[in-house]
């Protein structure tokens, strides 16, 4: 949005790959149409440190190059809120990614907790794969651990310009 306002727009990608869950020939159509649009996409560079001078910014990457800017939008990931289990309450082990769990999303280090969406350390962090996961645990917790998550046909969304969306399996 902010490129086609006018401002002048740089993304910095931590890895050589964007948007790893989409079809790349897909990925490669919106890096194209960024590209086209004035976005310049930096890829395997990660910001190492931001200075402030007076109204502007001082970013600096990984392979030292210096980005002078007046805005810096942090867009990192979701980090789950696990505040509960400081001073390993619960006796569940977690990391940034969330409470690592088995097929059934149930705590590998404490079976009678369960997890779910951004607390869970799966592959997916959507509210319609929290929904689901909600529902397998709730009858795992029930039933015993009968249901596993159907993630074989999850859509999802990126809103660019052009959007992208998929469902299912991609080519690979």
């Amino acid at each position: 949005m902010a490129a086609q306002a006018g401002s002048d727009v740089t993304i910095l990608h931590r890895s050589r790959r964007p948007l790893k869950a989409f079809d790349q020939d897909i990925v490669n159509v919106i890096l194209e149409a960024s590209q086209a649009s004035g976005i310049k996409v930096v890829l395997d560079e990660s910001p190492t440190r931001i200075d402030t001078d007076g109204n502007s910014f001082r970013v600096s990457g990984s392979s030292e190059t210096v980005y002078d800017t007046d805005l810096v939008i942090e867009a990192t990931d979701r980090i789950p809120n696990l505040s509960v289990l400081e001073g390993d309450q619960g006796n569940v082990e977690h990391s940034n990614r969330g409470i690592a769990v088995n097929t059934f999303l149930q705590s590998e280090s404490n079976p009678s907790v369960y997890a779910i969406g951004d607390c869970a350390a799966t592959p997916y962090q959507l509210a319609t794969v929290a929904d689901e996961e909600g529902k397998v645990a709730a009858t795992n917790i029930l039933e015993g651990n009968t249901r596993k998550p159907d993630l074989d046909v999850v859509p999802t969304a990126v809103f660019t310009i052009p959007n992208m969306a998929a469902v299912g399996l991609t080519e690979a």
